[in-house]
């Protein structure tokens, strides 16, 4: 069966992508920087910063996920586009990998 970790899975992408991965039969885990999560029971919820990369490495290797779909980044309107964030999100995207 494939373990799936989906970052950014409560996001306006990630939603979607989470229930087209449960309906195929994954097993889906996704992260999430809050304690409260208002998606489908089925995910697997995992508290983490992804810009730890000490916090990040600890949940791949407690989960040993088969494949993952990224999708976490800072997408502030009016901010996203020139925040200092973007490259904290591209150092913990290439640690992801």
């Amino acid at each position: 069966m494939m373990r799936i970790l989906v970052t950014g899975a409560r996001g306006f992408i990630g939603r979607h992508c989470v229930e087209a991965l449960q309906n195929n039969g994954a097993e889906v885990h996704g992260t999430t920087s809050r304690t409260k999560h208002d998606q489908p029971s089925k995910v697997h919820w995992h508290r983490c910063d992804l810009l730890d990369a000490n916090e990040t490495s600890r949940l791949i290797a407690q989960l040993r996920p088969t494949h993952l779909v990224h999708l976490a980044w800072i997408a502030t309107p009016g901010v996203y586009w020139t925040s200092p964030l973007n490259e904290a999100w591209k150092n913990a995207s290439l640690h992801l990998a």
